[in-house]
């Protein structure tokens, strides 16, 4: 009881005005806050997710690329960096190192080269 009165005889140090012309308490719009944050964070959750999704995908195909190349047809040991390319044949792939513009017996899938991991990666002519 006596520390009350302390805080009462010090009014410039309470959070609070104690008397009538103090200004208001304006208590916060919490749940104005928490509905616009939630909003944001379930944007960025959602953007995440689909970014996940999209690499996801990538990586899927990155290993079904390499799953085709590793099962090709092929009669030479690749040489890391060197493009190589693919072509669908009537039994299968084949791996070759004939450019699509001189070759035209298979249809052509896509231009690749060995990283130094050993994975096969796309390459854009």
């Amino acid at each position: 009881m006596n520390s009350e009165r302390d805080d009462l005889s010090k009014p410039n140090l309470l959070p609070y005005g104690i008397v009538p012309q103090a200004p208001a308490i304006l208590v916060p719009n919490v749940d104005l806050f928490k509905k616009s944050k939630s909003q944001s964070v379930v944007h960025y959750f959602d953007t995440r997710v689909a970014e996940i999704k999209k690499l996801y995908e990538e990586f899927l195909t990155e290993v079904h690329i390499n799953d085709i190349i590793y099962s090709a047809k092929y009669n030479f040991v690749p040489i890391i960096g060197r493009v190589y390319f693919l072509y669908k044949t009537d039994d299968g792939y084949v791996l070759s190192l004939i450019e699509p513009e001189r070759w035209n017996k298979y249809e052509y899938i896509g231009a690749y080269k060995m990283s130094s991991n050993d994975v096969w990666e796309s390459v854009n002519p």
